[in-house]
């Protein structure tokens, strides 16, 4: 396992997810890739792909960018080879696009309810390449179980 996505929305289980996948990493001497998808409203998308810069989407893209370095920058994560990327995707479709293009060995996302579900059933239906775990508490060691990956 070298390669590790860690989708964040910074929530308290969003970070709970960096925090296990860094013990991971470490453990593994994989790399962290830190993905933040913006869903835009329709308008402002369709500005987007147009080729027109809106100033708003400039100022969201910033904004999360920065909180990404901010992230970065966690002492748990010191030693660890941590990339990330902001992307104007609805969740669930830019989790699987960036899995399919960036050779992701393990999804670990924290959890509200619904998306790992969805991700789940997608691997069920063998769209999903990488393992998935999510992670709905601070992590106090290794979170990986045989029965919390997905499969």
């Amino acid at each position: 396992m070298k390669h590790i996505l860690v989708p964040t929305d910074f929530s308290e289980q969003a970070e709970y997810a960096l925090r296990a996948a860094a013990l991971l990493a470490k453990k593994n001497n994989a790399s962290i890739y830190l993905l933040h998808l913006l869903e835009l409203p329709s308008q402002m998308s369709d500005a987007v792909s147009s080729g027109k810069s809106i100033p708003e989407v400039i100022l969201f893209i910033r904004k999360a960018n920065e909180r990404l370095e901010d992230l970065k920058s966690q002492s748990y994560l010191q030693d660890i080879l941590v990339e990330s990327s902001v992307q104007l995707e609805k969740a669930f479709s830019g989790i699987l696009s960036f899995n399919e293009t960036n050779e992701i060995d393990l999804i670990i996302m924290g959890s509200h309810g619904t998306l790992i579900h969805r991700l789940q059933y997608r691997k069920s239906s063998s769209l999903v390449q990488s393992p998935c775990f999510s992670n709905k508490k601070r992590p106090r060691r290794l979170p990986i179980r045989k029965d919390s990956i997905c499969i």
